[in-house]
């Protein structure tokens, strides 16, 4: 965790003449695939609400380096209590670091791509999931592969449309590798760019 905090200050700390920084806010909606001895259980659905703040960093007038440090909260549904791995009440800490690529520019609108890893830490649960998590079962990292198209109209209204992909398993008592939990995530986001 002091690893995680340390490297998003570092993150935030780069600043040089050609960042800009990003604040803003956003939605996901989270589908949770699970698994047990090769037989799909679901798939569940939550609901997730993020703020985020970091630094756009310019290389030049195509690419950049957009690392923010996102806070958000998942919430749930009947239909999702019913999963494992529920990710209702959980608390998370999240570092996304995207390549970002402007593939068509003018004066009004900028269009651009971008890619990259997500470093996630779940900072706590207090939904369903509780007797999973206590015992010990629900890892509190995971790493992300996130990417997805964006705007910015106007120079500081930035919009992004995006999917994120779990790439560890979320089971740490995984039964000898029959029990697996993915979650992915399809993210809607909104940030001002000063």
């Amino acid at each position: 965790m002091k690893k995680l905090i340390a490297a998003a200050a570092v993150l935030l700390c780069c600043f040089s003449a050609k960042a800009q920084v990003v604040a803003g806010a956003g939605y996901s909606h989270t589908t949770i695939h699970e698994m047990l001895a090769n037989v799909e259980n679901g798939p569940y659905y939550n609901n997730n609400v993020y703020a985020e703040l970091g630094y756009d960093l310019a290389f030049n007038r195509r690419t950049s380096i957009l690392a923010t440090v996102r806070g958000g909260t998942y919430f749930g549904n009947s239909e999702s209590a019913r999963s494992i791995c529920n990710k209702d009440g959980q608390y998370y800490l999240r570092v996304p670091v995207y390549g970002k690529y402007i593939f068509a520019a003018d004066s009004d609108l900028k269009l651009f791509l971008y890619l990259g890893p997500e470093f996630n830490y779940t900072l706590s649960n207090s939904g369903a999931g509780e007797f999973a998590w206590k015992q010990g079962r629900i890892r509190r990292e995971n790493v992300y592969l996130g990417g997805g198209i964006g705007g910015d109209i106007y120079r500081h209204l930035r919009i992004r449309l995006g999917y994120e992909w779990g790439l560890l398993n979320e089971f740490t008592d995984d039964m000898n590798g029959n029990l697996k939990c993915h979650s992915t995530d399809f993210a809607l986001g909104v940030s001002y760019v000063f």
